[in-house]
């Protein structure tokens, strides 16, 4: 027998924080506030653009206006839909939750469903299980088969006319995208999400810091199911299954994405210069991030100095994986990826965007972002001026050769000093000046010996010696300038004829000439 529900006198929990209305469910809650504090009106009417708060608000204005209906015959039409249908009370009482149902067969099926957890249906494809039939069903035809809804049963938007099977679907898609409404505020951090179960889902991995979803390979534990096979899917599926999952393209420069989402992220920054929301502040240096797991990850990596995945092989630290496996196969490996990226000015070939972008900055456009604040020098990247300020200013040398105890503030001058002096090998000059035909080791010494020497440009030397007021463009050159000019210091003796000079290369130079072409 058909029959409506009388609903009983009950608490409303919700209340609305701008006029202190109190509501039952969080759908009048929105309704609230969407049609009376933010004077939304998504309803509209197709023949003469009124607009409503409500979907029964336009049906009514459609029946009365334009279809000559009075507001009468609807209201008859309502009450007689009732007649003859008997009113039944909801007597039976949860005694969890003090929630009530018209029979005890709905409160059984709330109590084991809401609260002993109890999903009895399970999907025979994903094993994913479900408290209720229906919400199986459901998950089968929305997950598995993809059934599309057809233009003749499915609820359309307006605005993107994407089709929805069903009107709350199509009331949630239009609350959360177009309307982006955030109706649901977390009690301890105050952030706003769009719905109930983002809200719960934000409070369980964020504050509480539960971890339910286990990998059976490697026990790590992740608070999201979608975050546990994604990391099935790239570290143990290898790398052929990473890529099927990485289906959405970016129009503009055809890098792919995982979701949505990430592509939009992609697309604003990068493309369009929209920079989001970014809540989470590091207290050291009050570098700001999208999600607390960057600004760990930052701490991790830039204050606490932390290189916990240490190579095999060389003994070399990084602070993420993903560098250490590149440094493996880069160095150890001799597996370089492949140069794909292409400069559009000099034809250059880069392995990856960031290298091509540090390049054309650098290089074509001649950016020096990065300033010094204690001599107002400018570099082109972090490194650099981290690199500048330790050697140049707090004057650390902390790689020292095991041969002769001399001590550098470059990895690559240590290098450059083993090879040179004590195995004897000398960097090939392979850059050869086209004017004079000099050649030079590096490109950098090529680059200054002709704006020197030919072009007549002189580069900028901030290090000036006090006693003669000369200038220099290195540190190094000005304190070996002051000891071979100034306090006339000779350490590189002649075994030989105890002959001193100033330079080693002096000092190989007269050796070869006077004792070797002699002998």
């Amino acid at each position: 027998m058909n029959s409506v529900h009388l609903q009983l006198p009950s608490p409303k929990p919700l209340k609305c924080f701008q006029c202190d209305k109190c509501f039952r469910r969080p759908s009048e809650l929105n309704r609230h506030n969407n049609t009376v504090h933010l004077k939304l009106k998504p309803y509209s009417c197709n023949i003469c653009d009124t607009s409503f708060g409500r979907n029964s608000d336009l049906k009514v204005h459609t029946q009365v206006q334009h279809e000559g209906r009075t507001r009468q015959e609807l209201r008859q039409k309502k009450t007689s839909k009732y007649e003859g249908r008997t009113l039944r009370l909801k007597q039976n009482k949860c005694p969890k939750c003090d929630k009530c149902f018209t029979d005890q067969c709905n409160l059984k099926r709330h109590d084991s469903s809401v609260h002993l957890k109890l999903k009895p249906f399970s999907c025979y494809i994903c094993d994913t299980s479900f408290g209720r039939k229906s919400d199986l069903k459901k998950h089968i035809q929305g997950q598995h088969q993809r059934r599309a809804p057809r233009a003749r049963d499915g609820h359309k938007c307006e605005q993107c006319t994407k089709l929805f099977p069903r009107p709350s679907e199509l009331k949630r898609h239009v609350d959360s995208v177009h309307l982006q409404l955030r109706p649901f505020k977390c009690a301890k951090c105050d952030k706003y999400f769009r719905d109930q179960n983002h809200l719960r889902r934000h409070d369980s991995s964020v504050h509480l810091k539960l971890k339910p979803f286990s990998c059976d390979i490697c026990d790590l534990s992740f608070s999201i199911k979608e975050n546990l096979k994604q990391h099935s899917l790239a570290q143990h599926e290898g790398r052929a299954r990473r890529k099927e999952w990485l289906q959405y393209k970016c129009e503009q420069c055809a890098k792919l994405f995982r979701t949505p989402s990430k592509l939009k992220t992609h697309v604003n920054s990068v493309h369009f210069g929209i920079q989001e929301d970014k809540p989470f502040q590091c207290p050291k240096c009050d570098k700001c991030f999208r999600c607390q797991s960057d600004r760990k990850r930052h701490d991790s990596l830039v204050h606490l100095k932390l290189k916990p995945f240490s190579c095999d092989i060389c003994d070399s630290s990084f602070g993420r994986k993903s560098h250490l496996k590149k440094h493996i196969q880069e160095q150890h490996e001799g597996r370089k990826g492949p140069r794909q990226y292409k400069c559009e000015q000099c034809t250059k070939l880069f392995t990856c965007p960031s290298k091509l972008k540090r390049h054309v900055n650098s290089v074509h456009l001649q950016l020096m972002a990065f300033k010094c604040t204690k001599c107002d020098k400018c570099f082109r990247d972090q490194g650099s001026l981290k690199r500048h300020d330790s050697s140049v200013h707090l004057k650390l040398k902390p790689f020292s050769c095991d041969i002769c105890d001399s001590s550098f503030g470059c990895k690559s001058y240590l290098k450059k000093h083993i090879q040179g002096q004590h195995e004897g090998r000398k960097r090939p000059r392979q850059h050869k000046c086209e004017q004079c035909a000099k050649h030079f080791p590096t490109p950098s010494k090529l680059k200054t010996h002709v704006n020197s020497v030919h072009l007549g440009i002189l580069e900028d030397k901030p290090f000036k010696c006090p006693k003669c007021d000369k200038c220099f463009r290195h540190q190094g050159d000005r304190i070996r300038h002051d000891s071979l000019v100034h306090l006339k210091l000779k350490p590189f003796s002649c075994d030989i004829c105890d002959k001193s000079f100033g330079q080693e290369n002096g000092l190989r130079r007269h050796i070869l000439v006077q004792h070797e072409e002699k002998a």
